[in-house]
């Protein structure tokens, strides 16, 4: 695991975090207060374990992961501040900002929980129908996000998955038959059913 504290708001730090064979994941209350981090860019493959990791790093700017978008999509965070993204608020892949309409590929088995928490230059969302599952808070206080479709074949949508999506004006949803307690997960949630 990795930490640091700097608290030094004159300093402006540009981090990049590479995995190797030691350094495998981002831990617990890494960056705890750390108002001089302007940028974090994350090598493909690096995990993140605890809370709180990126807690009150209020200067992120940008963060930038080197893997896939895919990769992205898969982690999970476990509450807003343990991502980067909860301060930064622009999320870039390979040095390209994810922004506007934005499609979660087919090669992505799952939208993690918080992994697009504050998002704030997502104005719609697609998520492929290989997708298997949409955890809870995925777009947590999305707060630009005003369009969601699910396409045919997401099994399980959490119930908790738009949270403080405040814009949010269309959603389209897969059929799930005749039923509104279909065996697709949690998707019933959506109908007041779990």
């Amino acid at each position: 695991a990795v930490g640091i504290k700097i608290r030094d708001s004159s300093l402006k730090i540009d981090l990049t975090i590479i995995k190797n064979e030691n350094l495998t994941e981002v831990g617990q209350c890494a960056f705890p207060s750390c108002t001089s981090l302007t940028c974090i860019r994350l090598d493909e493959g690096i995990g993140f374990s605890g809370n709180s990791i990126f807690y009150n790093c209020t200067s992120l700017e940008k963060v930038d992961y080197l893997g896939t978008f895919a990769q992205w999509c898969e982690n999970n965070f476990s509450n807003p501040t343990a991502n980067p993204l909860y301060y930064a608020k622009h999320l870039y892949i390979k040095g390209e900002e994810i922004k506007g309409d934005v499609v979660i590929p087919s090669d992505a088995e799952a939208v993690g929980q918080y992994v697009f928490a504050n998002a704030e230059e997502f104005t719609s969302v697609t998520i492929d129908g290989n997708v298997k599952t949409v955890a809870p808070d995925a777009f947590y206080n999305c707060s630009s996000l005003k369009t969601l479709v699910i396409k045919d074949g997401v099994l399980k949508v959490s119930s908790e998955c738009l949270y403080g999506c405040s814009s949010l004006t269309s959603l389209t949803l897969p059929y799930i038959g005749e039923s509104l307690t279909a065996t697709i997960g949690s998707l019933g949630a959506f109908f007041g059913k779990e």
